[in-house]
């Protein structure tokens, strides 16, 4: 039996703007088809290493990744989680 692969919708924060007063942090979205977490992880910290990783799910239920963003940065509200700067090995 084969492996199903998802698109996943991820959500990171790029580092550059994490420091007020220069610039608010900046939060964007990125897409990856992937079959497990493990793997969307490894591939945004491949192709994003100056950001943090602080949203994986898969892309089930959303109409766009921007009507996921607006809902998750109202959710947060400031207290994100940082799930992986970097990819791995991120403790708090």
């Amino acid at each position: 039996m084969s492996a199903v692969t998802y698109r996943w919708v991820s959500i990171l924060l790029d580092r550059d703007t994490e420091n007020p007063p220069f610039e608010p942090a900046r939060f964007f979205t990125a897409s990856v088809f992937a079959e497990t977490i493990d793997q969307v992880i490894d591939a945004l910290a491949e192709e994003y290493p100056w950001c943090d990783i602080c949203y994986v799910d898969r892309m089930v239920g959303w109409t766009n990744e921007e009507e996921l963003l607006a809902a998750w940065q109202e959710w947060s509200a400031e207290s994100y989680l940082k799930l992986a700067p970097h990819g791995r090995g991120y403790e708090n």
